[in-house]
């Protein structure tokens, strides 16, 4: 008997280590549109111009470069956050670089995973071709658009509650902006990523983008932090998302917690 209980032990314990090991998958897919991750890329070395980026969600809204394509481009860069790769988006002169389009959606939510190294209030993070879209406020907020149309208010920062007129996240920081796009009365579409919209020359986002995700679906609270957490720990970036299941060091504890009082009884 306490040879059995031995092995149960250790293969739980082992199963448990197996699982700190393992990388895991965006945790909510239900109603995922489009997943662009950095980190997947393959087939490129340090520093090299990307010139697409696939859809992991399942569909065929694979990303594509735009715009001003004679200037510096999008680069893949290796190691950039947490061990992993990132798109650097490069600005040529102004507000001009180049940027992704994607066909077009209406998202629900939007979870968007970067760095901004450029301090400008039209550094776009997504965009549409024809309307005003999400950007950085300069000295305002996110959506500082200077508009009467700007209905987006709810979002969160590193998984902070903010208002999205009124705050910011900081230069040179990474972060974890999500945002509720239910709200809004009018439907609001986005076709590019790192790009506002024509006739702005490109109003290009500067810096870092490492993953993004467009949801068209409805999301509990619990399905959004653990989307949280899970973007959090995998980017490596500190933020108030909670861990939505046990830890696995703690999931062994409680296994071995339970073997321990098996042996216990049967000694009696």
């Amino acid at each position: 008997m306490r040879t059995a209980l031995a092995t149960i032990l250790t293969v739980g314990l082992v199963l448990a280590l197996a699982a700190v090991a393992t990388a895991a998958p965006v945790p909510v897919t239900t109603g995922l549109r489009a997943q662009y991750d950095a980190s997947a890329i393959t087939g490129v070395n340090d520093g090299d111009r990307v010139y697409s980026w696939a859809d992991l969600a399942g569909g065929d809204d694979n990303a594509s470069t735009g715009g001003y394509g004679a200037y510096t481009g999008i680069h893949w860069i290796a190691n950039a956050q947490n061990g992993l790769g990132a798109m650097r988006c490069d600005v040529y002169a102004g507000d001009i670089g180049d940027w992704f389009n994607i066909p077009s959606i209406t998202p629900t939510y939007i979870f968007f995973v970067g760095k901004e190294t450029r301090a400008s209030r039209s550094s776009t993070m997504m965009g549409q071709s024809s309307n005003i879209d999400y950007h950085n406020g300069g000295s305002a907020g996110v959506f500082a658009n200077y508009g009467t149309v700007n209905e987006h208010w709810v979002g969160k920062l590193d998984g902070t509650g903010i208002n999205l007129v009124t705050q910011k996240y900081s230069l040179n920081t990474p972060f974890i902006l999500s945002i509720d796009e239910t709200a809004p009365t009018w439907a609001r579409y986005t076709n590019r990523i790192g790009s506002d919209r024509d006739g702005y020359g490109s109003r290009a986002w500067g810096g870092d983008i490492y993953e993004v995700l467009l949801y068209t679906g409805a999301l509990t609270a619990d399905e959004q932090n653990a989307i949280g957490y899970y973007l959090q720990e995998k980017w490596g970036i500190a933020g108030a998302y909670t861990n939505p299941i046990p830890e696995p060091a703690t999931m062994s504890l409680l296994v071995i917690g339970g073997i321990a009082a098996l042996i216990r009884r049967n000694r009696r």
